[in-house]
């Protein structure tokens, strides 16, 4: 396996402790009955905040925004499967049982705390390869940090382009550097890890893209910019990733998204447009897992050698 045998990288141990830690929390009743309510409230604050703009909603304008975002959201969701399998695998060999635990896993991300994401993940892989398991650990670490990394990148590129190339090379560098094993040349693990920035980058356009879209849909009377969508859903996405595995770290891009945007459209508006989000991600991550599931379940039975 490609990560089994690298033994430059290594998970941090506060990582380890951290999600330790955070078992413990979430195992406390208080606290999960706590963090129900508030997943509970929360929408509800943001329909009473854009009442008045979901009134004005035109339905089948943003029918289709809806239905293009789910198209393109499932794009950028096939690119970072593609690029799990490839940080786990350095290869396609297992690419159909690497892509149905991603599948799997994918809704554990809007559970409080990414670290139900990365557990799901271990248990799988525990009960079908026992001797991977450290391995599926460090490559969820390396996609969280690259996912950041190229998230900045993105971000750096609408603020200069000189700061954007410097920062696509300096992640380069990292990315190659995670994925080297100390037996191997530097030709794989550079070639791969410009795929992965690349493709990861593509993701990020992706989802500035629907940010773009809902932002005209809602602010029709001012233009707003394709690179002011990208840079905001860049940083605000980079920031909340930063501080995925804490309970509220599912909050702080809505609050990121809020702060950034409040400068270019009125609040009501910015709470709509966050709901909009949540309801269209929310969507896609059901309406996509579950499609893909079946075709590699189907794709399964069809390989599997019927007996005579």
């Amino acid at each position: 396996m490609w990560l089994g045998k690298m033994t430059k990288v290594k998970l941090p141990k506060w990582s380890l402790n951290l999600i330790k830690k955070l078992k413990q929390l979430y195992g406390n009743p208080r606290f999960s009955k706590a963090l129900s309510i508030i997943s509970v409230i929360y929408p509800l604050t943001l329909l009473y905040l854009s009442r008045k703009e979901i009134l004005k909603l035109e339905w089948s304008s943003f029918l289709r925004v809806f239905l293009l975002s789910l198209l393109i959201y499932y794009i950028s969701m096939s690119l970072q499967n593609i690029v799990w399998s490839l940080i786990i695998d350095g290869k396609f060999t297992r690419f159909l049982s690497n892509s149905q635990v991603y599948f799997q896993t994918v809704l554990m991300k809007k559970l409080p705390g990414g670290v139900w994401h990365w557990l799901g993940r271990s248990s799988i892989y525990e009960v079908d390869f026992p001797d991977e398991n450290r391995a599926v650990s460090k490559s969820n670490f390396i996609e969280w940090l690259i996912l950041i990394l190229t998230g900045l990148v993105g971000y750096l590129f609408t603020i200069s382009p000189y700061l954007g190339v410097i920062s696509f090379f300096f992640t380069v560098a990292i990315t190659t550097w995670l994925l080297r094993r100390n037996e191997e040349s530097l030709i794989k693990p550079l070639r791969l890890a410009v795929s992965i920035v690349i493709l990861y980058l593509i993701c990020w356009l992706a989802g500035g893209q629907i940010l773009y879209w809902l932002l005209t849909e809602v602010q029709t009377t001012a233009l707003v910019t394709f690179k002011t969508s990208f840079a905001i859903w860049c940083l605000s996405s980079a920031i909340s990733m930063l501080l995925f595995i804490f309970p509220s770290g599912a909050l702080i891009r809505d609050f990121s998204l809020a702060a950034l945007m409040t400068n270019q459209i009125e609040l009501s508006k910015v709470s709509l447009v966050i709901l909009q989000v949540r309801v269209i991600f929310l969507a896609a991550d059901l309406f996509w897992s579950f499609l893909s599931l079946q075709f590699l379940k189907l794709k399964k039975v069809r390989n599997t050698p019927k007996a005579n």
